[in-house]
């Protein structure tokens, strides 16, 4: 009887130790998803800011006198105005001013018309 207890006590020691290392190792290979994923955040984030950096520079060196590619706008914000190079813009993010106040702007309008309707 001594040793059936005994065996029993062994195999739920060592089902509880497998138990243990399964788990460590979930948590481990968790962790090394976690840095690979931050690896390669970071590996494109730093490309991306070398791309911003390098376009940067080109359209420092580029003159605006000369037109940009085919199929390209160039939009350069100045000063609260808009320029535009090589397209048409065809959303402005500036709302124009008005010469006059805005009451003039806008006319009144001629009233609201409320139409009934049944159903039938």
């Amino acid at each position: 009887m001594i040793l059936y207890s005994f065996t029993a006590v062994t195999i739920s020691l060592l089902g509880w130790l497998a138990w243990r290392l399964i788990d460590q190792e979930r948590l481990v290979d968790s962790q090394r998803a976690q840095e690979r994923m931050d690896q390669e955040a970071d590996r494109v984030v730093a490309m991306l800011r070398g791309v911003l950096a390098n376009l940067g520079e080109r359209l420092d060196a580029w003159d605006p006198s000369s037109w940009p590619p085919a199929g390209a706008l160039v939009l350069m914000v100045k000063d609260g105005s808009i320029d535009t190079f090589g397209g048409q813009l065809l959303f402005s993010p500036i709302p124009p001013a008005f010469a006059g106040s805005q009451s003039a702007a806008i006319p009144k309008g001629r009233g609201i018309g409320v139409c009934a309707f049944e159903a039938g």
